[in-house]
């Protein structure tokens, strides 16, 4: 397995695995509901919240929206780097791609076309993702901030720093995973804590 992800109702997974494949998994009753061959290996799927389509990122630079019914791509955007984290807002129609060591930029989730670039300090992002309502990213870094940004103006609305644990010279915290709870965001960090902002 290289990466897996679930519907936000928890219901489906997909999971892309070293064969070029990408499956789609319903999760109470175990069975296939689709398999998509790749023409390459994803390193990053995210499900859209209805889970009719499928983004994929891999060694091609490209991001592919698939169709999971159809088995077939209905648009790919070609990046000059990897994609470092996909994030959707399907009610927004919006995609959020941080290339690597790149500017984040959004595209129109429903054909691909280019909205704008975050001028984010991409060299710090750990995690990004949409906020449950789509309006907002939110990104952990490696020096254990979160932010959280309002997309279409390029512009940062909060940021909270998380206590540094590490007693290391020679590592650094930083946060692993967000998840927005009941308006809240539960994090988790590499210094082994969860934290509820």
């Amino acid at each position: 397995i290289i990466d897996i992800d679930i519907d936000k109702n928890g219901e489906l997974a997909a999971v892309s695995t070293k064969n070029h494949k990408v499956t789609v998994f319903n999760l109470e009753h175990g069975t296939i509901i689709s398999q998509i061959v790749l023409p390459v290996n994803a390193d990053k799927i995210q499900l859209t919240d209805t889970a009719r389509y499928i983004l994929t990122s891999g060694d091609d630079l490209k991001i592919s929206i698939w169709d999971v019914i159809t088995k077939k791509i209905l648009y790919s955007i070609e990046l000059e780097q990897r994609a470092e984290f996909l994030s959707i807002s399907e009610e927004f129609d919006m995609l959020f791609v941080q290339p690597f060591r790149k500017d984040a930029s959004l595209y129109k989730l429903s054909d691909g076309a280019f909205i704008s670039s975050i001028e984010v300090n991409n060299n710090t992002i750990t995690h990004a993702e949409f906020t449950h309502e789509g309006k907002r990213l939110i990104f952990g870094t490696n020096t254990n901030s979160i932010e959280l940004w309002q997309p279409f103006l390029s512009k940062k609305m909060k940021q909270w720093q998380l206590p540094k644990v590490s007693n290391s010279q020679f590592s650094s915290d930083s946060v692993l995973d967000i998840k927005e709870i009941n308006k809240r965001y539960l994090v988790v960090s590499t210094d082994g804590f969860l934290y509820l902002l």
